[in-house]
């Protein structure tokens, strides 16, 4: 089973800070197989800064970003 969690979410923190899958760090924002194929807890950090200096962003996380808001 997979569990998924929010950290600090409101209707103004909206922005990805960070994911975490079983309590690591998840670089590029992107999950891998591997790490979630035997369940275990998605942890996403919200806030309300857009991380505009950030290189890792992918289009992949602007979709996390609208789930993470409904």
């Amino acid at each position: 089973m997979i569990t998924i969690q929010t950290k600090n979410q409101s209707d103004k923190n909206i922005y990805v800070k960070q994911i975490l899958v079983n309590g690591k760090i998840v670089k590029n924002h992107t999950l891998q197989y591997q790490d979630i194929k035997n369940g275990g807890i998605i942890l996403f950090e919200i806030t309300d800064k857009h991380q505009v200096n950030r290189t890792d962003i992918t289009h992949s996380t602007k979709i996390i970003l609208f789930c993470v808001k409904c």
